[in-house]
């Protein structure tokens, strides 16, 4: 019979080491601190000014008219436009949300580490501060976790399911534990279709542990009812709102299908835009994502091989290693489903208990690895804490402004799914770097809704994210201008000065 989870420690466990205790409290406290550095320092990128979009849709119902168009469910957007009318609308107040479930999600593991090292012997000790230590360094929980989008409610659903299930299926009694899995389950419908993703794993491995041990296989019909509830609470928007996005068949925004992005993928969990490393620390950053993926699997092969930590192994491998794979292999059959990295966000955290939980696997070398992967994590963490970003539309627009002088045509044009507007960015940024910003011109699509206009002017400043250069804008500009001056402000987004020949 497994162990209750409400038991105490072992015999002969011993407290964690007063220097490790402080080393790991510190970086914690570091990796946390770090995403509102993130949250104030940082622009909105383009993904966020589609959850701004929706935020600040005039009522409820063009709020689900104009959402029913794009391939996101509502919960994410909810958050935001609550915080909107709560907080007002600086970044750090559209970011609140997700830094508060991030954060939460850091303290969710560190309860749910400490409980399985509690049931992993005395080796196993402070299982719950390194795995919170590591998840808090983690660059891409770190950008996710400071991003005004859903991606860090999804990921902290996905952790309080795989907790809930664990109480499921290890404690006697659980009755706190299945309304617990009824609301997240819910909740992840809501925020991100890949939370189904994770809902198959946690019921894979379920039936997977069943299979080996007549204690889990007795406490399985205890999921009935909270999985039907939740269908239930999640039928509404399943029949008025998924059903009918899948009918308009918008593409995914990831389509990382290749054996390098799955690869990718699972270096992000714990190594976000690496390149800001530069040539060096970037291959260092890239190997220590390999040293925590190999940690990893050392871990789980450790709590799967003790009875009283085979349940939280089994979820904590598949929500870690399996679902990746079967969301990746599923994009494959089904390309609509789409797969990226931060689709599979919520894999981080149990990929932070497993690395934990495999640092003490082969003694000093891997408590040497797990305190190099660690420090390399905390660092890129820092470095994406205070870079200007992927996406600077702020700078953008305030090397706009620099440049204009009375007369010129303003232009800013996003490649986007049609459903939203153009020049959103510098429609936001414009009014707060100035006190009268120029207007910019009027969009049709992607293409100028009165090309003449661009003949009454001797130059063109145009603010372009993404925009390919075979477009009917850029066919108008190059007609009566020329590019003599551009600048970049991170991935494919520039401004650039068209002056007439």
């Amino acid at each position: 019979m497994i162990r209750n989870s409400t038991q105490g420690a072992p015999e002969g466990t011993a407290a964690l080491p007063r220097t490790a205790a402080a080393a790991l409290a510190v970086v914690l406290a570091l990796g946390v601190a770090a995403r509102p550095v993130a949250a104030w320092t940082k622009s909105l990128v383009l993904d966020e000014f589609h959850t701004w979009f929706h935020a600040t849709r005039p009522g409820v119902s063009a709020f689900f008219s104009t959402l029913l168009q794009d391939n996101h469910p509502p919960l994410g957007f909810l958050t935001v436009a609550l915080a909107r009318l709560a907080l007002g609308t600086s970044e750090l107040a559209l970011r609140a949300p997700a830094l508060a479930f991030s954060v939460l999600e850091v303290g969710v593991l560190a309860w749910f580490g400490t409980r399985v090292g509690a049931l992993a012997g005395a080796r196993a000790r402070g299982l719950g501060l390194a795995a919170a230590a590591l998840l808090g360094a983690s660059s891409m929980h770190l950008d996710y976790g400071s991003q005004a989008r859903m991606y860090a409610l999804h990921a902290l659903a996905a952790t309080v399911t795989l907790v809930a299930v664990h109480a499921l299926l290890t404690r006697a009694q659980a009755r706190a534990a299945a309304v617990t899995l009824a609301v997240s389950l819910t909740v992840a419908f809501h925020t991100h279709y890949f939370g189904g993703h994770y809902a198959v794993g946690a019921l894979a491995a379920a039936l997977g542990l069943a299979a080996f041990d007549p204690g889990v296989r007795a406490r399985l019909r205890r999921g009935l009812l909270p999985c039907a509830c939740a269908a239930l609470a999640s039928l509404p928007w399943a029949w008025f709102g998924f059903r009918q996005q899948l009918e308009h068949r918008l593409p995914p925004g990831g389509d990382d299908l290749g054996w390098r992005g799955l690869a990718e993928a699972f270096v992000h969990l714990g190594f976000h835009n690496v390149r800001l490393g530069g040539p060096t620390l970037r291959v260092a950053f890239i190997a220590a994502g390999g040293v925590a993926l190999a940690l990893g699997a050392l871990g789980a092969l450790r709590l799967l091989r003790r009875r009283e930590t085979r349940v939280a192994g089994g979820l904590a491998a598949v929500a870690a290693f399996g679902v990746p794979v079967f969301a990746w292999a599923l994009a494959h059959l089904t390309p609509r489903a789409g797969f990226t990295w931060h689709y599979i966000l919520p894999s981080a955290a149990p990929l932070a208990l497993l690395v934990a939980a495999g640092s003490v696997a082969l003694g000093a070398l891997s408590r040497a690895l797990f305190g190099g992967v660690l420090a390399l994590a905390l660092t890129l963490t820092w470095l994406n804490a205070t870079s200007a970003g992927t996406e600077d539309f702020r700078g953008a627009v305030r090397a706009l402004l620099d440049q204009y002088e009375p007369g010129d045509a303003v232009i800013g044009v996003e490649w986007q799914p049609a459903l939203f507007p153009q020049g959103q960015p510098y429609d936001y940024y414009a009014p707060r770097l100035s006190e009268a910003p120029p207007e910019r011109l009027p969009m049709t699509g992607f293409t100028l809704a009165d090309p003449s206009a661009l003949d009454r002017t001797q130059r063109a400043l145009v603010l372009r994210k993404s925009l390919p250069g075979d477009q009917h804008l850029i066919e108008l500009l190059r007609a009566r201008f020329e590019p003599v001056a551009r600048q970049e402000f991170g991935f494919s987004l520039d401004v650039t000065v068209w002056q007439r020949r």
